[in-house]
């Protein structure tokens, strides 16, 4: 399998690099800090793209992903709404894979947590997410899929609360810890008042989600047209 690698010089895009799957192999390295710059210079042979440079290129990586026809994984985050709507363009020529979270670990524990919400209909639900100091978007985009994969019809996502108002039953919470160099942590509390349940997830290595996103890269090149995600992938649909 020939790869592009978009953000190849990046912290992840080295994590790519080194988690490479057997018969796997990057046709070219995309980067600023690279001898390709831009990924429209690149005109040889490739099977699919991973993207783990920023949500600002996912436009431009979409684009030409659709021009030469070639499968797309987009593990950046932090995507604002004409980002996300590129995604579902794209997704009508080519199959693109999609998530805030590369790790399987995220998949299992969100499955784990809509089970349990389904469960206690009435429940109380809140997140808490920490993250090393220099992360610059609070609260993070797996904290935002979080709650909303899990939100109610008329309930709303809460990232900051102050004063004196009272908690809405079906609002979802987001409180964000930035602090040393912590990974990755993001739990789930689903609470009726009577007993509560805590779904947690915890990254040790940056490496799981190069993993993740190498075994989306797998996933996708067998897809037709679409846009998938980690549910996809875990439920191998």
């Amino acid at each position: 399998m020939e790869i592009i690698l978009v953000g190849a010089c990046g912290k992840m895009g080295r994590e790519v690099a080194r988690g490479l799957f057997d018969g796997m192999h990057i046709a070219v390295s995309v980067d600023l800090r690279s001898h390709c710059k831009n990924i429209s210079d690149y005109r040889g042979e490739a099977d699919v793209i991973i993207d783990f440079s920023s949500h600002t290129a996912t436009e431009e990586t979409l684009t030409y992903a659709v021009r030469r026809g070639l499968p797309c994984v987009i593990a950046s985050t932090g995507q604002n709404s004409r980002e996300r709507a590129a995604l579902t363009r794209a997704a009508a020529h080519i199959p693109v894979f999609y998530s805030e979270n590369m790790s399987l670990g995220i998949a299992v524990l969100l499955e784990s947590a809509k089970a349990a919400a389904e469960i206690m209909r009435d429940a109380e639900i809140e997140i808490i997410e920490k993250h090393h100091s220099a992360k610059l978007d609070s609260p993070s985009g797996t904290a935002l899929m979080l709650a909303r994969e899990l939100l109610s019809e008329n309930g709303r996502i809460v990232t900051a609360r102050n004063g004196d108002e009272p908690r809405a039953g079906h609002d979802i919470g987001i409180s964000s810890v930035r602090i040393g160099n912590i990974r990755g942590y993001h739990e789930v509390i689903i609470s009726n008042g009577k007993e509560t349940l805590s779904f947690s997830h915890e990254v040790e290595d940056r490496s799981v989600f190069a993993r993740g996103a190498l075994s989306a890269a797998c996933f996708i090149i067998k897809k037709e047209k679409g846009l998938y995600g980690m549910y996809d992938l875990v439920h191998l649909k």
